[in-house]
């Protein structure tokens, strides 16, 4: 189970009742379309990243402290992942998923694995900002999250669900909500980006750190090398 809820955080749908909401319109695709292109502006031109390679830490709390180790994420987009991690490596591509052994891979990832694997490749801000997806985005209205006026970002593609709080001054993620893959009850996971750095023109979240709805901590990530366009 640990694994799998390391799966469902790693690269990060409603509003937290306890934030002040500053204002509420209904959702206006003119205003959800002006607010998602000064986003991809923010971010940077990425229609030329056909895959991009994330290398660094993840750490989260365990039953006497916390527990630290290495993580690599490559996204080929617009339907492939590889994920290695605790002498683990992990590969989804078109919902079919496959396991690194000594003697090879072997097709035997579980629905809800592919599940976990895909959220975290259609979340990727990269694919989020890119051509390549299939996205209805609406605007949900103003909040006040952390100190910070966000723009309410609903994305939706019949597949996947989560929202996103763009900062108003920056107009880059700041907060990002959504449910975990197979969660009954459902759970809501809430991921903050609290540090970008430039890679090659794009800005990228380079620290993360995932909660739960009651505040706990779940993880948190730093990313030390980003690279793009390799082959896997």
């Amino acid at each position: 189970m640990k694994a799998l809820l390391v799966l469902t955080l790693i690269f990060c749908n409603i509003i937290l009742y306890s934030d002040n909401v500053l204002d509420f319109p209904s959702a206006s695709q003119d205003s959800s379309l002006i607010i998602y292109n000064k986003m991809k502006k923010a971010i940077g031109s990425v229609d030329w990243i056909e895959s991009i390679k994330t290398e660094g830490m993840i750490t989260q709390p365990v039953e006497n402290g916390f527990l630290s180790f290495d993580i690599s994420v490559l996204a080929t987009f617009p339907n492939k992942i590889k994920l290695v991690f605790q002498g683990n490596e992990y590969v989804v591509e078109n919902k079919k998923g496959w396991q690194k052994y000594p003697k090879g891979y072997f097709e035997n990832l579980s629905e809800h694995m592919i599940a976990v694997l895909m959220g975290n490749l259609k979340r990727n801000l990269i694919f989020i900002t890119c051509s390549k997806n299939n996205y209805r985005v609406e605007y949900d209205g103003k909040i006040c999250k952390k100190g910070k006026d966000c723009y309410i970002l609903t994305f939706d593609d019949q597949e996947i669900r989560f929202r996103l709080l763009i900062d108003a001054e920056t107009y880059l993620p700041h907060w990002m909500e959504y449910y975990k893959e197979g969660s009954a009850p459902l759970e809501k996971i809430i991921k903050a980006y609290l540090d970008y750095e430039l890679y090659n023109g794009i800005n990228c979240p380079v620290k993360t750190r995932s909660i739960d709805e009651r505040g706990n901590l779940i993880s948190e990530v730093k990313i030390e090398k980003i690279r793009f366009n390799l082959n896997d």
